[in-house]
């Protein structure tokens, strides 16, 4: 959207986290960052300009309506995706950019050899019937 700082909806910034499992939720996830934080940084940035950053905003699109399709076991790597594209768009990474583009060449493969072996197994079992 173009906007340079937070915006919320009323009733969400009313809200408030209580301490005790913030502090949990920040222990935890806490070390996985750090090691993140050692791995990325800005390159291949084309990948994560302007145009860069619209081509990934259409991709993103198509996940999200790949990830609200009731396709069993298809949902991991799509959202993996939206991760990788995440973060590469918030650091200026064109790596991770990549890795989301890869992911999503994974995520059409699982789901053509979902698809492929649901049609086997349907056809296999018309025959037994």
């Amino acid at each position: 959207m173009g906007r340079r700082e937070i915006w919320l909806p009323e009733n969400l910034s009313r809200r408030t986290i209580k301490r005790e499992p913030l502090t949990k939720l920040i222990k935890r996830v806490l070390p996985p960052l750090e090691r993140l934080e050692k791995v990325v940084r800005p390159r291949l940035q084309f990948l994560t300009g302007r145009a860069g950053g619209a081509v990934v905003g259409v991709a993103c699109t198509l996940l999200a309506v790949v990830l609200v399709l009731p396709i069993p076991f298809a949902n991991l790597v799509p959202a993996l995706a939206l991760g990788a594209f995440s973060i590469g768009l918030t650091r200026k990474d064109g790596l991770f950019v990549l890795a989301g583009y890869g992911l999503i060449a994974v995520a059409v493969g699982v789901i053509i050899l979902g698809v492929h072996g649901f049609s086997l197994g349907w056809s296999h079992l018309r025959h037994l019937l």
